[in-house]
């Protein structure tokens, strides 16, 4: 049976098909198609994940084409919130950082009227609500609206619940009925406080709206909460621009010999994954403060210039007097990360090829007191002895990043970081800058990715801010795929469904090489084609559009655009931008009275 017969028969009963089909047969039906219809033909013989969704209640839900976790959870707190208040009932507001739920409280005399007020208000606003037991009652509530984007990949239930708990009230004092990170009990006559909505959880913005009511014992912050401010962080570089691509022939020109993925042209193709990484950080990330935007004077034709968060950085601003430009090595342009202005001491790095996979919180990457975590490869190794021109760049820079270290600490690295986010310290930066000014200056002034290069950001800031006590190692769901593999389609499928991965890469190399579990050579696949399942995959998995993003006829407009023109609005417009302040959270202790 071939896969078309698979495609054009009943879903249900073309998955019991495919189920019992050998190993081999399926993969000869796979290794004849291209990577965009294996990836189709995946989903139709594996979306059972939203299906089973749908039957919890999706199908009837709300469709939002830009709803957000943020977004969603908002509404169900606000409801709740809403509906109490104009019913009189007291209530008060518990923070929580773990996840994106919110809770409430209600002391348990008014159980039953809060229950009729909620159930009379969900009746006509699509409104679940589902009990839950604990302690052998049943004393804690979800509601939730669900809401699902357009597309029918992505929906929101109760994981962006408002959770009702019913404290029991006992002399004079309100037992919690669940554990939370606050108490085990609260005074029946606590003062009474209003608290923002940033206080409530470190995944909300600075500048979320809203005050809610709670109890003063409930208001500090917690030792444990991530108070100040983190940026992000991307590179990124469009290989098709005749401009740049006439600097980058004229320079190549002028340089010997390189290694073969020193100035690959994957590494400067533009599949739009920078437009689906800020969408990740739009859902999942967004208590992100800046933005920044590091290119050689490029602009993305959608990109959102009078958005305040975002922040577009020249090559020419942030290298110092003297430095070779133009620049087409990464080594060099993370070599100068502490000299953006204005950026935070503490921010995260992405290449344009990693998301975020759910939605995450500041304490995934730093801890509340400045530490920083990085994520160790277990399987990646710093292959052995002095970098040479045939080794990968990456595997070069690996070795001199080892030798730096056993310089500076008498310490040896052995392994690799996994290809995923990096927390970086600004601070860290300069002093690596400093210390290591001959170094940083010789890979700075490398135009291609040469053998004596350090690799700073994405390896040599965490083990000198680990053996400094500046950071220290984590830990994350991460998933890696080469774009080339012939598994990657399927793992697409898998990812898109299941949606359980904090983060992941979808990498392209020339020779397929996964820097940090060693995974190589895999055959080679059509460009187009892995352009057409990379965008296919990106637009299921991301189909809200983010803040970042111009509307769709401007899009057009600017895509007629010369690149040079499209920076030259870039800086007349910049010059009009307000960003937001870049202090430090103000007054995420104090409460908003």
């Amino acid at each position: 049976m071939s896969t078309a017969s698979l495609v054009r028969i009943p879903g249900a009963l073309a998955r019991r098909l495919y189920r019992h089909l050998p190993p081999a047969a399926r993969h000869a039906m796979h290794t004849r198609l291209s990577p965009m219809t294996q990836y189709r033909v995946g989903q139709r013989l594996l979306g059972r994940p939203f299906r089973r969704q749908c039957a919890r209640g999706f199908r009837n839900g709300v469709v939002d084409a830009s709803a957000t976790p943020l977004a969603v959870r908002r509404f169900n707190l606000d409801f709740v919130v809403t509906a109490l208040e104009a019913a009189g009932i007291d209530y008060f507001a518990i923070p929580d950082d773990r996840g994106v739920a919110t809770r409430i409280g209600v002391p348990r005399s008014f159980a039953a009227a809060a229950l009729n007020v909620l159930r009379a208000a969900a009746a006509t606003n699509g409104v679940v609500i589902s009990a839950r037991t604990a302690q052998g009652r049943t004393t804690v509530y979800d509601v939730y609206r669900p809401t699902r984007t357009a597309g029918r990949h992505l929906a929101f239930g109760a994981r962006c619940r408002c959770q009702v708990e019913f404290w029991p009230e006992i002399d004079a004092t309100l037992v919690a009925p669940v554990r939370n990170s606050r108490c085990t009990s609260l005074s029946a006559a606590a003062p009474r406080v209003s608290l923002a909505a940033r206080q409530l959880s470190a995944f909300v913005p600075a500048d979320e709206p809203g005050t809610y009511a709670s109890r003063a014992d409930l208001s500090g912050t917690m030792v444990t909460t991530v108070g100040f401010p983190i940026d992000a962080v991307y590179t990124w570089v469009d290989g098709s621009d005749p401009r740049w691509l006439g600097r980058w022939q004229m320079t190549r020109v002028d340089h010997g010999a390189l290694n073969g993925q020193a100035a690959n042209e994957a590494r400067y193709l533009d599949r739009e994954e920078l437009r689906y990484s800020l969408r990740s950080l739009h859902l999942y990330a967004p208590w992100l403060r800046r933005i920044y935007l590091v290119t050689a004077e490029q602009v993305p034709h959608w990109l959102n210039l009078d958005d305040p968060r975002l922040v577009l950085v020249s090559h020419a601003e942030m290298f110092e007097a003297g430095a070779r430009l133009p620049t087409f090595n990464s080594h060099a342009i993370e070599s100068q990360f502490h000299r953006i202005p204005g950026l935070a001491e503490h921010f995260i790095y992405f290449n344009d090829d990693m998301f975020l996979g759910r939605p995450v919180s500041p304490s995934t990457f730093f801890h509340a007191n400045g530490v920083a975590k990085f994520f160790p490869s277990t399987a990646a190794l710093v292959d052995i002895g002095g970098a040479t021109i045939d080794d990968l760049p990456v595997t070069a820079a690996g070795k001199n990043n080892r030798e730096m270290i056993r310089q500076q600490f008498g310490r040896t690295i052995t392994q690799k970081m996994k290809h995923a986010p990096y927390a970086l310290r600004r601070s860290v930066l300069e002093q690596i800058a400093t210390e290591l000014s001959d170094a940083v200056t010789r890979t700075r002034d490398s135009q291609f990715r040469q053998p004596h290069d350090l690799s700073i950001a994405s390896s040599l800031h965490h083990y000198w801010s680990y053996l400094r006590g500046t950071s220290v190692p984590g830990s994350l769901r991460y998933m890696y795929t080469d774009l080339a593999d012939p598994e990657t389609p399927k793992r697409l499928v898998r990812l898109v469904l299941r949606r359980d991965y904090d983060t992941f890469c979808l990498n392209d190399t020339d020779t397929s090489i996964d820097t940090s579990t060693g995974t190589a050579d895999h055959t080679a696949t059509r460009p187009d084609m892995l352009t057409a399942l990379v965008q296919m995959f990106l637009a299921d998995y991301f189909p809200v559009r983010s803040r970042f993003e111009v509307p769709p006829d401007v899009e057009v407009e600017r895509r007629g655009m010369t690149m040079a023109e499209r920076w030259a609005l870039a800086t007349a417009m910049r010059q009009h931008v307000v960003h937001v302040p870049t202090g430090p959270i103000a007054d995420l202790a104090a409460v908003a009275n």
